[in-house]
């Protein structure tokens, strides 16, 4: 006997009496899958008769036939029933529920989303179904094809191909067949093994967000969404059955309500050729990629499902959007909101100019951090995040190297870890609050040639002919190149000279050569193998450096110089990026290339610094808001809003030069004229400075014995002393200007 009439003969239907066997469309294979029903469709009468020949039986060790209710309405349903009333009151004989709002993703924020496969595999086994297991899938009398088609898709994206839909519960009751009612019965649980999802068939929020944003673009892969919510819902003239939740549509989608699917009166799915001219009708091109979504991912089954029976496009590029509108509406939404509250920011802001009284504003730092920076401080950066003290930018390379420092149980392998997570979290937009100040860095956002990176180097540090040449013989050769600070990681050592004689002299007297070297001036040079190179000094087809940037740098100076250069960024943006890191040698590089760059415990003081000024700041102006006066008026009463520079000296107070008779530069005397003796005790006494003119001639050795310090060089000759104007000689009323003796 062969292994076909060996099942035949226990009951289960062959693939040859039901004629033709199921072919699944799914991922494109044209292997040919033996089922028991001879479309993805079943009708009342198959099921019947697989029941009859193959029952869900505990003994049983046959693949077998069990019915599986996935009743649900939605959460706004006008005569509150649930899934598990509608079960009760009318079911297939021996038939399980699938509850929907059981099994699914309880750490999503969102109703319907896939559950994890464990969760997956032990709702499966809690009801009695194995993995070989025919599963018939139906909804309830009242709403037809409805909820069925999403349970179904469930257990295919988890590998259980052996599933099928009954088209429909309506015509079974209709028809005559039995049903049964009352509380669910227990049956034998069974070890059904945990699968492995299938995600080509799930679409996720990011990926649909990057086909709305390609909607109409040229050259764009065209995907197509389709909806299956009603109209009014898609134009947004309609609310949402859940509160809060705005309607509208995806952009670019295509709206396909689910009912113009099923027949109006027994609400069974439509034949195969009916629906392919309503997909025809809808403008569905069957060579594309579809999409299919609704309202929290349960009515796009039914699109999926038709696309599979009327065998319209390829199944391999068909996807579910497991979020769909619901997701789709919260993300955006929350989105929507922080782009309008930073608009109404920047409008107040305008608004605010045109006053005397201006709101202070916290000074917001734009970073790029490297590896060593999370690694060394990833608890600071999520505070300075939090706080919007700072923003981050994430070069590729720097997941590069977290991903590398990930495991381990060291200090900085724990940090690589947690600044993963906190980037996985703000990308995702789990986090609670959605993180707006952290971006990833894209692929694009980068220069194409290394050459274009080096044209932004400093002209002090271009090297000259010679060390190019030796760059180039190192890099051709590996031949190590000489001690050359200029050529080398940039950090002098300290028990080394930075350039020894011969070298500078070199350097020095290459500085014509230098100009001739520099990229953005040469129109041309040769590589020393003698091939071309192009006129930025980069040879074609390789990112070796010129001036000896190391490979392990290249890649985050690109992407800091891209953003601090790029016309992709406002005015206000270009040229405020901040490189933090703690590497020595990327910080000597960095200033090489003009980039502002600071450590963390640099950028730790000057978050602190603006902090106590913006709070500074914000004093003063709630002060003189309340005072009804001008916030410059009471500038200079605290240290740090100070901004008036001291008053400069009056004009003619600075002494003057002049030439005299002999030829000899001399100082006028400065301003004022008159000036109070420094030998005198009297303070009201003023002098007058003597005329400089050719007749002065200096004074002859000061007394070491005197304190006396007499500002004027010069004398008369005719007058030994200075008479004050009580007439009193100076030398009768200070002692010659001796120390007094008693």
């Amino acid at each position: 006997m062969t292994l076909l009439g060996l099942r035949s003969s226990t009951g289960a239907l062959s693939c040859l009496s039901r004629g033709p066997p199921y072919v699944g469309r799914a991922r494109g294979s044209s292997q040919l899958r033996c089922r028991s029903f001879s479309s993805y469709l079943v009708t009342p009468k198959e099921l019947s008769i697989a029941l009859s020949k193959n029952p869900p039986t505990k003994i049983s060790t046959s693949p077998r036939t069990i019915p599986v209710c996935a009743a649900w309405f939605m959460p706004n349903d006008p005569h509150g029933r649930t899934g598990l009333s509608a079960f009760q009151a009318a079911r297939i004989p021996t038939a399980r529920f699938f509850d929907l709002d059981a099994i699914k993703d309880h750490d999503s924020p969102y109703p319907h989303m896939l559950p994890t496969a464990e969760t997956f595999a032990k709702a499966l086994g809690e009801l009695g179904i194995r993995k070989d297991d025919d599963v018939v899938v139906y909804d309830t009398s009242d709403l037809g094809i409805f909820s069925a088609p999403r349970v179904s898709w469930t257990l295919k994206v988890f590998g259980h191909h052996k599933v099928f839909l009954l088209n429909n519960f309506r015509l079974w009751m209709e028809q005559g067949f039995p049903t049964e009612t009352g509380s669910v019965r227990q049956v034998e649980a069974t070890n059904y093994p945990v699968p492995v999802l299938d995600s080509s068939k799930v679409a996720t929020f990011d990926e649909v967000k990057e086909i709305a944003k390609d909607f109409g673009k040229e050259g764009a892969e065209g995907i197509q969404i389709l909806d299956a919510r009603p109209y009014g819902r898609w134009a947004g003239v309609d609310p949402e059955p859940r509160k809060g939740l705005s309607s509208g549509h995806i952009p670019g989608s295509i709206s396909l309500p689910f009912p113009e699917l099923v027949d109006p009166v027994s609400k069974a799915l439509l034949p195969k050729d009916e629906l392919r001219k309503i997909f025809k009708a809808k403008g569905v091109d069957p060579a594309k990629p579809i999409v299919s979504t609704c309202g929290t991912g349960v009515t796009a089954a039914i699109i999926d499902a038709a696309l599979d029976e009327a065998e319209y496009g390829n199944s391999s590029k068909t996807r579910l959007y497991d979020g769909s509108w619901t997701e789709w509406a919260q993300r955006t939404q929350r989105l929507a909101i922080a782009r309008l509250r930073y608009n109404v920011h920047e409008l107040q802001s305008k608004v605010d100019q045109s006053r005397t009284l201006k709101p202070p504003t916290k000074k917001i730092f734009n970073c790029i951090v490297d590896g060593t920076a999370l690694t060394d401080g990833v608890s600071d950066i999520k505070t300075w995040v939090a706080d919007r003290a700072i923003t981050i930018t994430v070069p590729l390379c720097t997941l590069d190297q977290l991903d590398n420092l990930k495991k381990g149980a060291a200090q900085e392998n724990i940090n690589a870890r947690e600044a993963i997570r906190f980037f996985d979290r703000a990308q995702s937009g789990r986090g609670k609050p959605l993180v707006l100040g952290v971006k990833m860095q894209a692929p694009t956002e980068e220069y194409a040639a290394w050459a274009e990176v080096e044209n932004h180097l400093a002209p002090e540090y271009w090297p000259s002919v010679d060390e190019q040449v030796l760059l180039s013989e190192q890099d051709i050769n590996g031949t190590p190149i000489p001690n050359n600070p200029r050529l080398s990681s940039g950090i002098y050592p300290a028990d080394r000279p930075t350039s020894s004689t011969s070298s500078t002299g070199s350097l020095k007297g290459s500085r014509a050569a230098l100009a001739s070297t520099n990229p953005r001036s040469t129109p041309q040079r040769k590589d020393p193998r003698g091939a071309d190179t192009a006129t930025n000094g980069h040879r074609r087809g390789g990112s070796t450096s010129v001036v000896g940037v190391p490979h392990s740098m290249q890649s985050l100076l690109n992407c800091v110089l891209w953003r601090m250069h790029s016309e992709a960024f406002s005015s206000d943006e270009m040229g405020s990026f901040l490189l933090v890191t703690n590497d020595l040698e990327t910080m000597s590089w960095a200033q090489k290339f003009d980039i502002s760059v600071k450590r963390l415990d640099q950028l730790d003081q000057a978050i602190r610094r603006e902090e106590a000024d913006y709070k500074s700041r914000l004093s003063l102006f709630e002060k003189g808001k309340s005072a009804g006066g001008s916030q410059d008026d009471e500038a200079d009463e605290h240290p740090v809003l100070r901004s008036r520079a001291p008053a400069s000296p009056k004009k003619g107070t600075r002494p003057t030069m002049r030439i005299r008779d002999d030829g000899f530069t001399v100082l006028n005397p400065p301003s004022p004229r008159t000036v109070i003796s420094p030998n005198s005790f009297s303070r009201g006494t003023e002098l007058k400075y003597p005329d400089l003119n050719d007749n002065f001639v200096p004074r002859g050795p000061m007394d070491p014995n005197s304190f006396g310090r007499n500002p004027y060089p010069f004398k008369r000759p005719e007058e030994d002393n200075f008479v004050l104007k009580s007439g009193i000689p100076r030398e009768a009323s200070r002692g010659k200007g001796k120390l007094w003796e008693p």
